[in-house]
């Protein structure tokens, strides 16, 4: 796989993971427990990975964005479930592709979060789970609470 000396290997460092994410997803690193960025080495140096990225990003991308037939926008009419989609209002993707993807589908839930990068889930880790489980316990939802006890059974 070609690729610059040095580059791809960068990232598969705490330091390249942490530049990455404050270059890339425009947040702060220190938002993320480390722990995170200990995976994401650990993950990126396992045999192929990174090759494997290469190879993703290439056919999925371009330098100006997403190429067009990679796009999945069109299919978001078809989901049938209640979506709900928290949106870092930093995110490298502009608020209004988020705002367009809410209204193609059916039952969908946007909530844009101030002071958010691309991860709220790590960046606003209890407002997301207060988020979340909101949406969850929303009377008329198709899943109630105690579907998610079978589980346990």
């Amino acid at each position: 796989v070609g690729r610059a000396p040095g580059k791809v290997e960068s990232v598969a460092s705490m330091e390249g993971q942490r530049k990455q994410y404050r270059n890339m997803f425009r947040l702060d690193p220190d938002t993320i427990p480390p722990l995170y960025f200990q995976t994401r080495v650990a993950a990126l140096n396992i045999p192929g990975t990174q090759e494997t990225w290469a190879l993703l990003l290439r056919r999925l991308g371009r330098l100006r964005g997403f190429r067009p037939e990679a796009y999945l926008g069109d299919e978001l009419s078809r989901l049938t479930m209640p979506v709900l989609i928290l949106w870092g209002e930093r995110d490298m993707a502009p608020t209004e592709l988020g705002e367009e993807s809410a209204r193609r589908i059916r039952d969908c839930s946007f909530i844009c979060m101030k002071g958010v990068a691309h991860f709220p889930f790590l960046e606003a880790t209890d407002d997301c789970a207060r988020l979340i489980i909101e949406f969850l316990a929303t009377p008329g939802r198709s899943f109630q609470k105690e579907e998610f006890h079978h589980a346990d059974k």
